[in-house]
């Protein structure tokens, strides 16, 4: 369900042992949201988009259909995120925030807001 929401394949974890899955689960006991996470060596930062002056709306829109761009540097890092869902109706309730900052306590390293890991 998570790959056909975000448009992905059906594809097989490269590495299932070096691969962390975190469910939320609501308060109705139903999945909520999935982080698909795994151990890497390096990574390429994503790079912002300044988001065009319009309404709170307009901005939604922006940010649901941005392409996003990377550098093609790459970084030393920890960990990468494969997938981030979060369930159509309970999203910007801060679902996926949570879900990192739980990724962060998981991997014991603390990684600023300036680093991504």
């Amino acid at each position: 369900m998570v790959d056909n929401d975000l448009g992905f394949q059906q594809v097989e974890t490269k590495c299932p042992s070096q691969t962390k899955t975190f469910l939320f689960i609501s308060n109705d006991k139903k999945v909520a949201g999935c982080l698909i996470a795994e151990h890497i060596q390096e990574g390429y930062r994503v790079i912002e988009e300044a988001v065009p002056e319009g309404s709170e709306g307009e901005k939604v829109m922006f940010e649901r259909q941005r392409a996003w761009c990377c550098s093609t540097n790459p970084e030393p890092a920890l960990c990468g995120i494969s997938r981030i869902w979060v369930f159509s109706m309970m999203r910007r309730r801060g679902i996926a925030s949570r879900m990192i900052e739980c990724l962060r306590s998981v991997c014991q390293s603390y990684l600023g807001m300036n680093r991504r890991g």
